[in-house]
């Protein structure tokens, strides 16, 4: 098995991975197809729609050592979009340390911003009474954080971070009044009314961090 997408669901961050990998990581000189891979979920669920798409599917919960153990050594591990939600950073920490060990050549994150600043981060939408949904309700780590941990962890990896995506409008739905006390990852009118405006500075709501470990 050479890629192992951890907290898979629908199988999306295998596609991107597949169809990127010569941009996320230019020096890796091997192919990978679908069949290559495989997707790991707690919720069975998801094993008909990775099926479909050629992916294998493994239903277990990532944060148990015991269930790691039984999981191969791949080349390339995912962790897109998951670590905001696990209850809290010893476990985050766990998997962290779990990827970075048992990856082969390299991991790609995917995190959702929990940066605060005005010129890419939350504080744009800060000034216009608006937030991030999740930076209020799911466990928060920030790209420093992160790289630190990874430089401690794999002292001799290369380690490159970028932005993932971006918000260019208010009228996204990832983005919520500020005092809202709504846990819903997604605007509901529910919450009240919020400015629409186009965003003069996008706003990176997700950070790729690509860690090859030489």
């Amino acid at each position: 098995m050479k890629v192992i997408d951890v907290g898979t669901k629908h199988g999306s961050s295998v596609v991107i991975f597949l169809h990127k990998l010569g941009i996320f990581f230019p020096s890796y000189d091997q192919s990978i197809t679908v069949g290559d891979c495989a997707g790991v979920d707690i919720d069975e669920i998801f094993h008909h729609d990775l099926s479909g798409q050629g992916i294998s599917f493994i239903c277990g919960d990532i944060t148990d050592s015991t269930f790691r153990k039984t999981l191969p050594s791949p080349e390339f591990f995912l962790v897109c979009n998951i670590l905001h939600h696990f209850p809290g950073r010893r476990t985050v920490e766990e998997l962290l340390g779990y990827v970075l060990d048992t990856a082969q050549y390299g991991v790609w994150f995917r995190l959702k911003s929990f940066e605060t600043d005005n010129e890419t981060g939350e504080g744009i939408l800060l000034e216009h009474g608006l937030r991030f949904s999740w930076s209020e309700n799911y466990t928060s780590y920030n790209c420093v954080e992160v790289f630190q941990f990874i430089r401690k962890q794999c002292p001799k990896a290369t380690i490159r971070i970028e932005p993932g995506k971006r918000i260019r409008h208010t009228n996204d739905k990832r983005v919520v009044p500020k005092d809202t006390m709504s846990p819903s990852f997604y605007y509901e009118p529910s919450m009240g009314a919020k400015e629409h405006v186009t965003l003069t500075k996008p706003v990176v709501c997700d950070w790729d961090i690509f860690v090859e470990k030489g």
